[in-house]
């Protein structure tokens, strides 16, 4: 038996063929499915996998697929018949979550997957004299308004007190617009 026999499709079957009938072979022979039965089927389904197995790890591999279909000698005939289960397998007393015909959609993307790289981008250095004088501008301002108030209040001057309250209220609003803009300034620079 060769590796398209042992997953049910033909030579030439594309990859998302061979790993369809991967997961349909996977889902029929893994052995958590059949740990309740005995040890006969329980030890045929497991060679059975391990062919499924060896074949996934060849046909799944554009290289060693080249590879492999070059020692073959014949063509081979149209592949058997695959039995497909009726009905999703039953899950064996203690087994979590399991795929589903289907569900699978999110697996075909193997080119993203390969391109990931785990490594964070290094952060690039930012004006920092920039920053720093932008972040003291909300503190000095509210200093200055507080000090405003306090002056007005003691000299009885209402102009000084209005330019106080203003100004504590300007300070209030830079509190909040300024990380916003350094947050935008950041995303447009990355």
């Amino acid at each position: 038996m060769n590796h398209y026999e042992a997953l049910g499709v033909r030579v030439g079957a594309g990859p998302v063929e061979i790993r369809q009938a991967y997961i349909d072979a996977a889902r029929r022979h893994h052995p958590d499915y059949h740990a309740s039965e005995n040890e006969g089927t329980r030890s045929r389904h497991a060679r059975t996998m391990q062919e499924v197995n060896r074949a996934w790890a060849v046909l799944s591999d554009p290289a060693a697929r080249e590879r492999y279909d070059l020692t073959l000698k014949t063509p081979v005939g149209p592949p058997p018949s695959r039995v497909r289960p009726q009905r999703e397998p039953r899950m064996p007393e203690g087994k979590g979550w399991t795929p589903r015909r289907g569900d699978d959609g999110w697996q075909r993307d193997f080119g993203s997957w390969a391109d990931e790289d785990e490594r964070l981008a290094p952060d690039t250095p930012r004006g920092r004299r920039h920053r720093g004088a932008l972040a003291v501008v909300p503190v000095a301002l509210f200093a200055l308004a507080v000090l405003a108030v306090f002056v007005g209040l003691v000299l009885s001057a209402r102009p000084l007190i209005a330019a106080g309250f203003a100004a504590g209220a300007l300070s209030a609003a830079l509190f909040v617009m300024l990380p916003v803009y350094e947050m935008s300034r950041g995303r447009h620079r990355d």
